[in-house]
């Protein structure tokens, strides 16, 4: 509102002089009353002033040139604009007409220096990756009422400089707020180089002054959005609110030192959808993450993860806090029933050939970097359990391919192999994180290595396979139908081990799409853990119902066509139902902070296809 009203006065003003210049121009004798007047003197004085206050804030070339302290000692300048205005017409009412609302403002600048100053004798700041945080009780008449903002001068640091930051009450201790300042111009450069340990020092505040999130209390339900150090503001949000709204929070960030900070600190509400989408390199090192927590790497597609947001909701399907329930029930199981869980969960949306070829690969890349590694440390390579296999033939696919390129229909089968590494490195890359250590599928991976060569083929996968299809959790046993259906005597050249009468077991009158059902029958509170699916890990973590939704942009590169088909049609059904609902839209809000044009330019249009409100906060004078 502030930038759309500085640029109608503006332009209004340029158009006003322009029509006095012409009428003065033209008529003999009449220019002089530019400087002879009292109208034509503080006209002047105003258009001399304006380009000062407007242009080093509005054009991004003078911007970049002159700093922020000078760029805002430029917009006091406004002061003289305004005072020239009250002058400007004295045969007018203008006098009343400007001045009452520059009494109006200086009463409220003067009151908010005298009383909304705070001098903060003791403070935590602490380094960050690539900011800081800063940490102080609240002195006495400071009161955070709402997603607010505050001034921050730090006399150790500029004397001059005061600062906006966002705040937010500090996760833990009560009575106390926070604020993180990330290291992006020179005084906060200057700060980030200061703090070379934590440290305490004194400090002067100025506020707190609402910000745009705190239109939220105007709507039933929030998705709030931020880059970088913008989860701020969202946090503000997600504090007030706590049980009473659902706050959901889309955070995409490339500091790893952020991520682990306020994953650390910060206690999420239940009742909402956190989505972190980490596009940082360095690896994350974090404990648990909550259940309502996912943790992609990768940037999100907004329009897919808002309406999925919206639709999960609104739908009362895969809603956080059920997650939360079924997640912790999924925690407490043994890490054999935990597999199983996964493990036939996986085959909901893909082959038993997929799976096999995925592990396999997998299996040869694992197996190839630790030659390379030996051969490295050593001089010479290992002997492998992979390598020593004559037969096999190794899988070209790049690492960061993880897609299902061998599927039954192409008629590839190659004498491929997969190693208790490859198990685990393919289950983790399909849960997300580090699903499962070597150590949780020692004795299931032993189970099923029937010669105990550490490796398992076809055969032995199929095993497992219809082992736990089944719901047989001491392994294959000696159960001679399962045996029968996978010999090598009933398959011909032709057959493909893993043929659909083969997998779905449709000789024995069982389907494939049976197989959920069966599964309820045997074990309902394992289904339910295992339709939920969430899975927690140090690293990452994806809830298998709804992160069709939430899955980054480059997740589904390369992945199978049938597989795109499923999140398209996922996706166009959130769409729809967002689209088919102008009403409930109504009661939903769109916070956004942060400086990424290409963030706001989507929201934008989210806002425009699925009327969902949207309020953008930043802070780049």
């Amino acid at each position: 509102l502030h930038v759309f009203g500085a640029k109608v006065v503006e332009y209004a003003t340029w158009i006003h002089v322009f029509f006095h210049l012409l009428r003065w121009g033209t008529r003999d004798g009449e220019l002089s009353y530019l400087w002879e007047t009292q109208t034509g003197l503080t006209g002047l004085i105003a258009v001399a002033v304006m380009p000062l206050i407007t242009w080093p804030m509005r054009f991004e070339r003078l911007r970049k040139r002159l700093s922020f302290e000078y760029r805002k000692g430029l917009h006091y300048l406004s002061w003289i604009w305004m005072l020239a205005m009250v002058l400007h017409a004295p045969a007018t009412h203008i006098f009343y007409l400007c001045g009452i609302p520059l009494l109006i403002y200086w009463l409220n600048y003067v009151a908010g220096i005298f009383r909304g100053t705070y001098l903060v004798p003791s403070t935590i700041f602490r380094r960050l990756g690539s900011g800081t945080s800063l940490s102080f009780i609240n002195p006495p008449g400071f009161e955070l009422k709402g997603a607010s903002y505050i001034m921050v001068m730090l006399p150790w640091i500029s004397r001059t400089q005061w600062h906006a930051f966002s705040v937010f009450p500090h996760p833990t201790q009560e009575n106390a707020s926070s604020v993180c300042i990330a290291a992006l111009g020179d005084w906060s450069k200057q700060l980030h180089e200061t703090i070379i340990r934590p440290t305490s020092r004194a400090v002067w505040v100025n506020g707190p002054y609402l910000s745009p999130f705190a239109t939220a209390i105007d709507f039933d339900n929030i998705i709030t959005l931020a880059t970088g150090i913008g989860i701020t503001p969202a946090l503000a949000v997600m504090n007030l609110y706590k049980g009473t709204r659902r706050v959901n929070l889309v955070w995409m960030c490339r500091d790893p030192s952020f991520v682990e900070f306020f994953i650390s600190t910060v206690e999420f509400p239940e009742d909402s959808f956190v989505m972190i989408y980490y596009t940082g390199k360095k690896e994350l090192v974090l404990d648990d993450l909550p259940f309502n927590v996912f943790l992609f790497r990768g940037r999100p597609k907004l329009d897919r993860v808002i309406s999925g947001i919206v639709h999960s909701i609104e739908t009362e399907i895969g809603l956080p806090e059920n997650i939360v329930e079924e997640g912790k029930k999924l925690q407490n199981m043994s890490a054999e029933k935990k597999f199983r869980a996964m493990f036939t969960r996986l085959f909901n949306e893909y082959s038993p050939t997929e799976i096999f070829e995925y592990a396999a690969e997998q299996s040869s890349l694992k197996d190839a970097r630790l030659n390379k590694e030996d051969v490295e440390q050593k001089g010479g390579p290992h002997d492998s359990v992979l390598s020593n296999k004559k037969s096999m033939r190794r899988l070209s696919l790049g690492a960061s391919t993880r897609s299902m390129r061998f599927s039954r229909a192409s008629g590839v089968h190659s004498d491929v192999f997969v190693n208790k590494i490859g198990l685990v490195a393919c289950m983790s890359n399909f849960i997300g994180g580090s699903a499962f250590t070597n150590a949780d599928v020692d004795d299931i991976f032993n189970k099923f290595d029937k010669d105990g060569d550490g490796l398992l083929d076809r055969k032995d996968f199929l095993s497992m396979y219809i082992s736990y299809e089944d719901g047989d959790l001491n392994g294959i046993g000696d159960s001679s139908d399962d045996e029968s259906s996978i010999s090598d005597d009933s398959l011909s050249d032709d057959d493909d081990p893993y043929d659909s009468t083969l997998v779905d077991r449709s000789e024995n009158g069982k389907s494939h799409d049976a197989s959920a059902s069966s599964m309820r029958e045997r074990n309902p509170e394992l289904f339910n853990s295992v339709n939920s699916w969430t899975h927690v890990s140090k690293s990452r973590k994806t809830n298998h119902q709804i992160n069709k939704f939430f899955e980054p942009e480059n997740k589904n590169k390369g992945q199978r066509r049938d597989s795109l088909k499923k999140l398209e049609v996922a996706e166009d059904l959130a769409m729809k139902y967002c689209l088919e609902h102008p009403v409930a839209m109504g009661t939903w809000q769109m916070l956004y902070c942060g400086g990424s044009a290409p963030v706001v330019s989507s929201l934008k249009n989210i806002n425009k296809t699925l009327g969902i409100d949207l309020k953008v906060e930043k802070f780049d004078w």
